[in-house]
């Protein structure tokens, strides 16, 4: 599968010495979802204007549809749709109204309205002012007004940032249904868990460097390592003198103990060991690596 977006060795600085990206590689798979995840200040926002050409790296390369990028040739970005931050709305008018002004400005036919207005689930709502819309429906009317050109590659920064859970759901099935007609989709998120639902590549960044890309499948093999066993048992302290020649092992303030295993096959042999030394065991209970934990642990390593 080719890439849509190649980011090789990015690095940029807003001021001497405050390196923003740090020699930032990426990659965006043809027809992906790609979730781009990373703290406030990571340097998400700032890749994002790289990409499409509104700042000046001062090194690397990005490349588009196997072109590069250049301030000067601001061709390329005609088949890239994007919506940063809060779109550029006005209330005093309906959303036709705006959307109509976004066809003048890129000499688009009006006809096209209609048809966005029906991919962003906005037709009935049309011919009411923008300052009446709710925050979800302004963000689909951005949507809509990225939509217009019909682009190939759609770029959103925190789309779903401030919207009620309705309006979560909304948009995340219209970023499916996008990527169902063949758009990829590039999505900026600190929703971690919405990215696990949505997403079909994950690239994580801390301080300007990345540090995990690959698929959501690769993602889910990495949740399941390095979990946590929960064991309620009689004689605990003899049980984590049992376990700590294999195993980490402590007791919480609740009286159960936690085992580090690397992954589910080791809890047979926990198990197995403390029937084998005659411990009555009340509960054993997986703790499973949710996306959240596992981003937390993955920006927390020295990568």
């Amino acid at each position: 599968m080719s890439n849509i977006i190649s980011i090789n060795e990015l690095s940029y600085s807003y001021q001497k010495g405050k390196q923003v990206l740090n020699n930032l590689s990426l990659q965006v798979p043809r027809g992906a979802i790609y979730g781009f995840l990373g703290a406030n200040g990571a340097g998400k926002t700032t890749t994002i204007r790289s990409i499409l050409g509104l700042i000046k790296p001062s090194k690397g390369n990005i490349q588009l549809f196997n072109q590069a990028i250049k301030i000067s040739n601001p061709e390329i970005l005609k088949n890239v749709g994007s919506l940063i931050e809060s779109p550029a709305i006005y209330s005093h008018l309906t959303g036709y109204q705006n959307l109509k002004l976004v066809c003048k400005y890129l000499n688009i036919p009006y006809a096209k309205i209609t048809e966005v207005l029906h991919l962003v689930n906005l037709r009935t709502q049309k011919d009411k002012k923008t300052k009446a819309y709710s925050t979800g429906m302004k963000q689909r009317l951005g949507l809509a007004m990225a939509l217009l050109n019909d682009p190939e590659l759609l770029i959103l920064d925190e789309p779903t940032s401030g919207l009620d859970p309705t309006g979560i759901i909304e948009i995340r099935n219209i970023i499916k249904n996008l990527q169902n007609e063949g758009k990829t989709i590039f999505l900026s998120s600190h929703l971690l868990n919405e990215i696990e639902l949505i997403a079909t590549s994950v690239g994580i960044i801390k301080d300007g460097k990345m540090v995990f890309q690959g698929s959501i499948q690769e993602l889910e093999l990495l949740k399941k390592k390095n979990l946590q066993v929960n064991l309620k048992v009689d004689h605990p302290q003899k049980v984590i003198d049992l376990l700590k020649t294999q195993f980490i092992a402590n007791l919480n303030d609740t009286d159960t103990i936690k085992v580090d295993v690397q992954d589910e096959n080791d809890i047979p042999i926990i198990i197995e060991t403390l029937v084998r030394n005659k411990i009555n065991i009340y509960e054993v209970r997986l703790e499973k690596n949710n996306l959240e934990n596992l981003f937390i642990d993955i920006t927390n390593s020295d990568q």
